[in-house]
């Protein structure tokens, strides 16, 4: 998997606004996932997704997740896999979220390894 700083990535978060720092974080990553907890109000978290999956899912669709706790409800989340295509899981403990992230991340790295998807630099 991927790990970088701004730097790494041509993004100066001096220049960039949130939104454009988190789509080329995204574009540039093996693997993205939106998690949402049951914390409240997620109206940031919706736009940010928004945004990164507007610009992102045809090319990298396969690399991204959304995993949201099961008490959350939100009409983006629900729109995001019709919309976009996107995987949607959902979470109770926080030991479900981590082998559910583990799964998804490994997947694309198998995935990388056969060939059936393509490597990122």
């Amino acid at each position: 998997m991927n790990a970088f700083l701004a730097l790494d990535v041509n993004v100066d978060p001096d220049d960039v606004d949130a939104v454009t720092q988190s789509i080329e974080f995204a574009r540039c990553s093996n693997a993205t996932a939106f998690v949402v907890p049951f914390l409240g109000h997620n109206f940031g978290v919706g736009e940010e997704a928004g945004s990164i999956l507007e610009n992102l899912s045809e090319t990298h669709g396969d690399r991204l997740v959304f995993v949201h706790e099961n008490d959350v409800t939100s009409a983006m989340i629900r729109s995001a896999a019709v919309r976009w295509d996107l995987r949607v899981e959902t979470y109770e403990t926080e030991a479900e979220l981590v082998t559910k992230l583990r799964r998804f991340a490994g997947g694309i790295m198998h995935r990388e390894r056969r060939g059936d998807l393509d490597r990122l630099d």
